[in-house]
């Protein structure tokens, strides 16, 4: 089974996630924050989580329902859709500012 990002993003976004579509200025902010503008591709939604639990839990259900998705952090790529999508959800690991390293 495959389904679109709309779908995969109302499914995050039924259990209390940060998902943003297109009419939002979330979206558009995260859309073209690349530092190369060649990188700015058009989503279905984009994903914001705040703990390294959603991003599994996201990942587990993209993966379950065969969606497209891209994960964009703090690193650079100058290779198009390497950390942008177009039509699947973009994670984007704004809000995800520190690391905990547990021994």
């Amino acid at each position: 089974m495959r389904v679109s990002a709309r779908a995969a993003g109302n499914r995050i976004e039924r259990s209390g996630r940060s998902v943003y579509y297109a009419n939002s200025t979330t979206y558009t902010t995260e859309t073209t924050s690349y530092w190369n503008p060649m990188n700015w591709l058009s989503p279905g939604c984009v994903f914001v989580p705040t703990s390294s639990d959603m991003v599994a839990k996201a990942v587990q259900t993209f993966t379950k329902v065969g969606c497209k998705f891209a994960v964009r952090s703090g690193g650079h790529s100058p290779v198009r859709g390497a950390a942008a999508t177009d039509d699947g959800v973009l994670v984007a690991m704004t809000k995800l500012n520190q690391v905990d390293v547990k021994e």
